[in-house]
C-alpha cells in the first residue's frame, strides 16, 4: 500500500525536462502523493537546497550536491552516477518504486 505523503513532509521537488509533457506527468503524479512539485524551465531556476527530477541534457549541469539529491530519468543504465536512476522502458512499478525511494532520502 503506497502512503500519502504529508504536504509538509518535504520540500518542493523541483521538476525539469525539456519535453513539458513529461514535466506535468511527473507535476501531477507527485500532487497525487502530498508532494508539492515546482516545474522550472531553465537550468538558471534552480535552487541548491531542492530535489529535482530531470534528464541526462540538464543533469550534467548540476552541481555535486544536487546530483545527489536526483532522480534522473534515462534511456539507459547509467553507471557510478550520485543520485537515482529511473530507467526506461518505464513501468508503473518502476516508477513507484524509485519516487519512494528518491522522496524518502534526505
Amino acid at each position: 500500500m503506497n502512503k500519502i505523503a504529508n504536504i509538509n513532509d518535504y520540500q518542493d521537488i523541483t521538476i525539469l525536462f525539456s519535453d513539458k509533457v513529461i514535466t506535468n506527468l511527473f507535476t501531477q503524479l507527485l500532487k497525487t502523493k502530498g508532494v508539492h512539485p515546482k516545474p522550472i524551465t531553465s537550468i538558471e531556476e534552480l535552487d541548491e537546497n531542492e530535489k529535482i527530477i530531470t534528464e541526462p541534457l540538464y543533469y550534467k549541469h548540476l552541481s555535486p550536491a544536487l546530483q545527489e539529491h536526483c532522480l534522473l530519468l534515462t534511456s539507459k543504465k547509467e553507471k557510478g552516477l550520485p543520485g537515482i536512476c529511473l530507467t526506461q522502458p518505464l513501468t508503473e512499478r518502476k516508477i513507484e518504486t524509485a519516487l519512494a525511494t528518491f522522496l524518502s532520502s534526505h
